[in-house]
């Protein structure tokens, strides 16, 4: 998460709306990986075990635990699956000023995730990650 100092230092308002919602964004995806991070422990599996799963290497594994990047929806599927678990993606109506952020032109300074992938106004995307073990647990 950037800091309100950060803000300051690259003059923007750490309150408009696109602010909010990219810290929103950043926090819902550092809690879909707590859940898949959560769930690969509890089965005891090593990075490099849901490497080899995954069809990838140990190293991109440990970025994506990391939340490091931006991880295509694909790359999290991928990922749960490899822990036995499953992505329900829904999307859920939001009222509260996150919409304008939806509406940025392409030269804004802080663009959201939502934005740049043309989000639906008045729509939000929650991430569910569905453990076969235990009740979904939403990020």
């Amino acid at each position: 998460m950037v800091s309100s100092g950060l803000f300051e230092l690259l003059g923007l308002d750490p309150d408009h709306p696109e602010a909010r919602a990219a810290r929103e964004d950043d926090a819902n995806l550092a809690a879909l990986m707590r859940s898949l991070y959560q769930i690969r422990r509890d089965l005891k599996l090593s990075q490099a075990e849901v490497a080899r799963r995954m069809g990838t290497t140990q190293s991109a594994v440990s970025d994506l635990e990391r939340t490091a990047g931006d991880p295509h929806v694909t790359t999290l599927q991928r990922y749960a699956r490899a822990v036995g678990a499953m992505l329900k993606v829904v999307a859920v109506p939001v009222r509260d000023g996150w919409t304008e952020a939806a509406h940025v032109r392409a030269s804004s300074s802080v663009t959201p995730r939502s934005a740049r992938v043309g989000a639906v106004p008045n729509r939000r995307v929650r991430l569910q990650v569905i453990d076969n073990d235990s009740a979904p647990r939403s990020a």
